[in-house]
């Protein structure tokens, strides 16, 4: 009882009050998708840190799966497929290192009362974003193909943190007094539920009510519920009007079914992804799984992710990380710490991300960490001193440094190669825009000294190699950029038409050999066309983009 004591007075409110600050800004920040506002959301985290002068620490698998990400993100980058995006990664894991060692100086108590921001929070979002997507300039941050996204321009991610407050509200009740407020956040969060057009989501939110309903029928708890149910009533009768003006999320909804085109996507990206993870088992480092991907698909998709946010983890940062991060998932989910209401949460964030990218987003992870059971293990106090103070606060900088270079790709491509010359993405980027061919077959070798998975990178070095008629370079640059792309129609375009030109040029100076080593690679790519196809995975020929691949000429 002493020890509980203590604890309950460790953070004082005003210490929690700027936590939970940090909680909600970093939620309208993006969700922290931007590795430079990640990098931020680290250096207002450390600030909390620094301010305390004692830390409790407790030796349980919620630290040790941070403490691993964290690592994993930094060692990574010594075997990482793209060696120059791979240093990226540790803006994404070191905040989720210092939230964890935040949320292990809270008592259950001042966690609960954190979690008790979520549906404030999601109403918020909903109020402030259903209208800014009607504004033209704004409105593709909003809004995604007529889906309501919120502020993290990703409509399946909002719509699961929509869920998770809307959880909460029918699982702590609260007080009657409360209640005009708690109705209006649950017509909220319902409306922008719906708006988002999530179909997992949906699914989700129809299970949690049905079981909902079905346990307060028999706990006699239905009256109390009476009040947030008509909440809900009134989001859905809101969806009506609000069809009127965009009806894509409602269209989305009607198109629920196993045999959708973006299930069996899904489906299709863990059966390739799978035997990559069993290949790499220290993973390919952050953003390799999408650099790589071309080298190892059977099916046409580009995705960022590989929307199984436990497949992830392992494609970026190896077996260990990841199998601490499932045991501290298990481990919570079983334990009966916190009550129902915590479990319940974690186990829907949890299954949502089996089905999507929840986590590339810090702020959800910052959820799915206060999810998680700290009450477990040993406590320890600790008085950290100045040489950790001083190389945390360096750390942070160096973050901040590499998060504004990431960011800034999108922005200015050559201030990110200033900030950071090796930017591999921003390198590709600038590649078309150079003045000549030989400028681009230098720009290529540096991307590829980064990234060996560079389709852009190999077509300049054969249009270089075309330009000053070395064919038998051309035919190995484009024979990389082929295994790079090999369902990209133009790619196999472009090598059989300058193949042609080739042939011919031989035989016009006489040189029947290289002609016939033009002609034999340009069976050569009939061959390859033909092989892709007969291995394309059943899953892939079900999906909306089909292959649709033909030999040039026929």
């Amino acid at each position: 009882m002493v020890k509980a004591a203590v604890r309950a007075t460790a953070v004082t409110e005003k210490e929690l009050r700027a936590l939970r600050v940090i909680l909600a800004v970093s939620v309208f920040l993006n969700g922290l998708y931007s590795e430079f506002f990640a990098a931020l959301a680290a250096a207002a985290l450390l600030v909390w840190l620094w301010r305390r002068k004692e830390l409790a620490l407790r030796l349980h698998w919620p630290l040790l799966a941070v403490a691993f990400l964290f690592l994993g993100s930094g060692l990574s980058c010594f075997w990482a497929v793209d060696r120059g995006l791979a240093p990226f990664g540790l803006t994404k894991t070191f905040p989720l290192l210092l939230m964890a060692l935040c949320l292990q100086q809270l008592n259950e108590a001042q966690r609960s009362r954190c979690l008790d921001d979520l549906p404030a929070l999601g109403a918020l979002m909903v109020v402030l974003s259903y209208p800014l997507q009607f504004v033209p300039v704004i409105s593709d941050y909003f809004c995604v193909s007529g889906r309501l996204a919120g502020f993290f321009q990703y409509p399946n991610s909002f719509a699961c943190f929509l869920l998770l407050g809307l959880e909460r509200l029918f699982l702590t009740l609260g007080e009657p007094k409360k209640a005009p407020l708690r109705i209006a956040e649950a017509a909220a969060l319902c409306f922008g539920l719906i708006q988002s057009g999530s179909r997992a989501v949906f699914v989700l939110a129809l299970m949690f009510l049905g079981a909902f309903l079905f346990v307060s029928l028999r706990g006699k708890r239905l009256r109390a519920s009476l009040p947030l149910l008509g909440g809900v009533m009134i989001g859905l009768a809101l969806c009506w009007p609000a069809s009127l003006l965009s009806a894509a999320a409602l269209q989305h909804l009607g198109e629920l079914s196993p045999g959708a085109s973006t299930f069996l996507g899904r489906l299709l990206y863990a059966k390739d992804a799978l035997p990559v993870i069993l290949r790499h088992p220290l993973g390919l480092g952050y953003l390799g799984y999408w650099m790589s991907q071309g080298s190892f698909q059977h099916g046409v998709y580009a995705v960022r992710w590989v929307h199984n946010d436990l497949l992830q983890l392992f494609l970026d940062y190896g077996w260990l990380p990841a199998l601490a991060a499932a045991a501290a998932g298990i481990t919570s989910l079983l334990s009966k710490r916190g009550g129902a209401s915590r479990r319940v949460l974690l186990l829907t964030l949890l299954a949502h991300c089996l089905f999507d990218f929840d986590l590339a987003f810090d702020a959800i992870f910052f959820v799915l960490l206060l999810l998680l059971d700290w009450e477990a293990g040993k406590e320890k106090r600790l008085r950290p001193g100045l040489l950790p103070r001083v190389m945390a606060a360096l750390c942070a900088a160096v973050l901040l440094w590499l998060g504004a270079a990431a960011s800034a790709e999108d922005l200015n491509p050559d201030l990110a190669l200033k900030l950071y010359p090796r930017h591999s993405s921003a390198l590709s980027r600038t590649l078309p825009t150079l003045p000549d061919t030989v400028s681009m077959a230098r720009r290529a070798d540096q991307i590829l000294a980064l990234d060996n998975d560079v389709t852009l990178a190999w077509d300049a070095k054969a249009l270089y190699a075309y330009q000053q008629g070395d064919f038998q370079s051309f035919i190995l640059a484009k024979r990389e950029a082929l295994r790079c792309s090999p369902y990209a129609q133009e790619e196999y375009d472009d090598a059989v038409a300058k193949l042609k030109i080739g042939e011919m040029l031989y035989r016009q100076a006489g040189d029947e050999a290289s002609a016939a080593i033009c002609r034999q690679e340009i069976e050569s790519i009939r061959e390859r066309m033909q092989t892709v196809l007969d291995t394309t995975d059943p899953l892939a020929w079900r999906l909306a983009d089909k292959p649709s691949l033909v030999f040039p000429g026929d």
